[in-house]
């Protein structure tokens, strides 16, 4: 390619670069995707109908009379002659004063000299003292409290307490019936009772001495319900 060739391939280039962009929305057969025709803004005043009903004016009475004589209305003879009762008096009075108003009383209250020299109890100090949330700390333990210590040490000693011999039956007898399944502790809760009533009817006459030595023969390896039964009542015997 020439040297003329080449100026003039550039000042073609340099020619379109030159132009102007143009303006689509001049040519109708050709409209822009973004430049689209907008009516231009401007303000349409109009009232609603709330804003015209509150700007009537206001209407005239149906019972106004143009030519009236006079604003005061005539008054019966009647009601000139009433006579009041004394409920109607009573509404009637003005309000009285209080009987500790006074005209020229000062604005400002008057401490008498007892309440200048007066010493506060130790409750009103104590209620006087504010309270200290505002640095979010824990208020101050109230007195009911205090021995909240000395509770807990009874409780400790508490624990040293041993369980009698019919605690611990009874503890063992409720373990073991928790180890069944409820259907099984119900039948042997039921048999248990019904054994005990029966025992109860039949050795009436029976000593105390006599139950004793029968349960004696009963071994401590049986771990029946009914075993269980028969222990607690050598435990306690129970008496009709």
């Amino acid at each position: 390619m020439c040297a003329a060739q080449v100026s003039a391939s550039l000042e073609s280039r340099l020619d379109n670069l030159a132009r102007p962009k143009v303006n689509f929305l001049k040519y109708k057969d050709r409209p822009s995707v973004y430049w689209q025709d907008k009516p231009k803004m401007s303000s349409i005043c109009g009232l609603t109908a709330r804003q015209e009903e509150l700007a009537k004016h206001k209407s005239v009475s149906n019972m106004y009379i143009e030519d009236r004589a006079s604003p005061i209305w005539p008054v019966s003879s009647r009601a000139l002659q009433a006579v009041p009762s004394l409920r109607v008096e009573k509404l009637a009075e003005p309000k009285s004063v209080s009987q500790h108003w006074m005209e020229d009383r000062s604005v400002y209250t008057t401490v008498t000299e007892g309440a200048k020299i007066a010493s506060a109890s130790a409750r009103i100090i104590e209620l006087a003292r504010p309270k200290n949330c505002a640095n979010n700390e824990i208020p101050n333990t109230p007195k009911s409290y205090l021995n909240e210590d000395e509770d807990k040490e009874s409780l400790r000693s508490n624990k040293s307490v041993t369980a009698s011999a019919r605690t611990e039956a009874l503890a063992d007898f409720f373990q073991h019936l928790r180890r069944n399944t409820p259907s099984t502790n119900m039948i042997f809760l039921f048999y248990g009772m019904f054994l005990q009533l029966h025992f109860i009817f039949k050795h009436q006459t029976e000593s105390v001495s006599l139950q004793n030595q029968k349960f004696a023969n009963i071994s401590s390896r049986d771990m029946t319900p009914t075993a269980f039964l028969l222990q607690l009542r050598m435990l306690r015997p129970l008496h009709v």
